[in-house]
């Protein structure tokens, strides 16, 4: 491996510290904020910057997958990059990696909103937007707004990767579910402990990039089609 950097979701923070501990892995790490998240455009551009400045690296790698088309386009002039070939950090940490309709019907995300510590700290989290809607626009509208949003899910998963105190979250789960059970009609979802895993990360880090990545050359552009290769 040559000179490198990390390019790294800040939600993702605390499974990327627990594999850089444990594997002794000092290189730099630049944390991007959730925010980029809320557009595609947004987020292409933000990290096509981070790309840019870091031209003097020999390799980015990034905890970013797919990211609702939001890295689809990205290049680098003079580095490798390299990708996790997931739809999103759900799927990394589920170590479910498929596109197919069947198949995504198959590993359960349908009805399912994903917790780990680091989508409950902000004022972007779950909790905290259905409060939000609650004071800004009222109770019986908030309602109506959250039951449009929310009303065909089921369960609240907390994915369990180890590399935080999972109990604490699970009781901010608990208070998200009671919330959500009492403003989104017809709805009582149900609060769930499921087995997760830093092993996508830990293979990025580790240089062990098998088909579970995409990695690309200097100049050559990341595609929507790199992430549904039916041959990987």
């Amino acid at each position: 491996m040559g000179e490198q950097i990390v390019i790294s979701c800040g939600m993702l923070m605390d499974e990327v510290k627990y594999v850089r501990d444990k594997l002794g892995y000092t290189s730099k790490i630049i944390w991007t904020k959730r925010s980029l998240h809320q557009d595609p455009q947004v987020l292409r551009k933000g990290l096509q910057q981070l790309i840019n400045s870091n031209q003097d690296k020999d390799e980015i790698l990034f905890t970013f997958g797919l990211c609702g088309n939001g890295t689809s386009g990205l290049v680098s002039e003079h580095t490798k990059l390299v990708f996790p070939r997931f739809h999103d950090c759900i799927q990394q940490l589920l170590l479910k990696r498929s596109y197919k309709e069947e198949d995504f019907e198959q590993i359960n995300l349908a009805g399912h909103y994903y917790l780990t510590r680091g989508w409950t700290l902000d004022k972007e989290s779950l909790y905290y937007q259905t409060i939000l809607i609650i004071k800004r626009f009222g109770i019986d509208y908030g309602k109506e707004i959250l039951t449009t949003l929310y009303e065909d899910y089921t369960d609240v998963d907390v994915i369990d990767t180890g590399a935080y105190d999972v109990e604490k979250v699970m009781k901010h789960a608990g208070k998200l579910v009671k919330l959500m059970n009492l403003t989104v009609k017809n709805v009582h979802l149900d609060v769930n402990k499921i087995p997760g895993s830093t092993l996508i990360i830990e293979k990025l880090l580790s240089g062990n990039w098998d088909d579970d990545f995409i990695v690309l050359e200097p100049g050559e552009k990341l595609e929507w089609s790199h992430f549904f290769d039916d041959e990987k």
